[in-house]
């Protein structure tokens, strides 16, 4: 009753009840908060499922068909769509043919584009002083109608140890020359000693050179120069160079073949000189002038 005294006890209690009442309310505001919250992303992500999530991986199969990435087809609703569109251009370029490689300083072809000067690697020469060496000489082999091609003649014996080979590759590459394998063969069975080194040769600036002193026989001469080319024509690679010994009767248009000790049709004219011999001026002024020179 109004006037009534209140006594402490009562009066906690009331204070008590207020407080917990407070927390009850504050408790049940962050609840609906919460709730509230939960709806609305709810919400969200059913709409990102339903209407974004879709068009963007639509978008990005698009854009990765457009730079080659394969021929996928991304279904449109509305072919006018930017989608659509992409993906139709993707798949006209994933249908057209891959640019074929080239050699070093240009062109499919070696004869009559370049004049091709390889110098032999020495042991005790680094291979970067090689690269310098090989430059310096093949330079002065250029000529108005023709651009000198520089290449390193590498001696390799082992095909499961071609880690040297690879090193030296990068580093014609790096100097825009070829690379030349001098793989050293018997009489028979060439091509089982170069198959062992078919993953460099499909490189586009690899060349070979059948090591052996003597001259090849003709069906070992013809297996080998097709294995060569079918290794060209499957990895669309340009024109490689193969350096063998004695007369070839056949060449296939794949390969550049310089036939060391014979001259003229169907080889290309190779000349082979010592280490430090005749420069450019004494070898030019003899004509006919060579297609392939070779320091060795």
């Amino acid at each position: 009753m109004p006037g009534e005294a209140v006594s402490p006890s009562v009066a906690r209690a009331a204070a008590t009840r207020d407080e917990a009442a407070r927390k009850a309310a504050k408790a049940d505001r962050r609840r609906r908060r919460r709730r509230v919250l939960l709806i609305f992303l709810v919400a969200l992500l059913a709409v990102a499922a339903v209407w974004i999530v879709p068009r963007l991986i639509a978008l990005a199969l698009a854009v990765v068909t457009a730079l080659g990435g394969g021929s996928v087809v991304v279904p449109a609703d509305d072919p006018t769509t930017p989608v659509a569109a992409a993906s139709a251009a993707g798949a006209d370029l994933a249908a057209a043919p891959a640019p074929r490689q080239e050699l070093p300083r240009g062109g499919t072809t070696i004869a009559p584009e370049h004049r091709v000067v390889v110098l032999r690697a020495t042991p005790g020469v680094s291979a970067e002083e090689t690269a310098d060496r090989v430059e310096a000489t093949a330079t002065a082999f250029g000529t108005s109608d023709r651009d000198a091609l520089p290449a390193v003649e590498l001696p390799v014996a082992d095909g499961g140890r071609g880690g040297a080979a690879w090193q030296q590759l990068a580093l014609t590459r790096a100097h825009r020359q070829l690379l030349v394998l001098a793989v050293p063969t018997g009489p028979t069975r060439v091509v089982e000693a170069v198959a062992p080194w078919e993953r460099l040769l499909r490189e586009p600036d690899v060349g070979l050179a059948l090591d052996t002193a003597m001259p090849l026989p003709p069906e070992e001469l013809g297996a080998v120069t097709g294995w060569l080319a079918d290794v060209v024509r499957s990895a669309d690679l340009p024109q490689k160079l193969l350096v063998v010994t004695g007369p070839i009767s056949a060449v296939p248009a794949e390969l550049a073949v310089v036939a060391i000790g014979e001259a003229g049709p169907p080889a290309l004219r190779g000349t082979v000189l010592p280490l430090g011999g005749p420069g450019a001026r004494e070898v030019l002024a003899t004509p006919p002038a060579p297609d392939v020179v070779l320091y060795r």
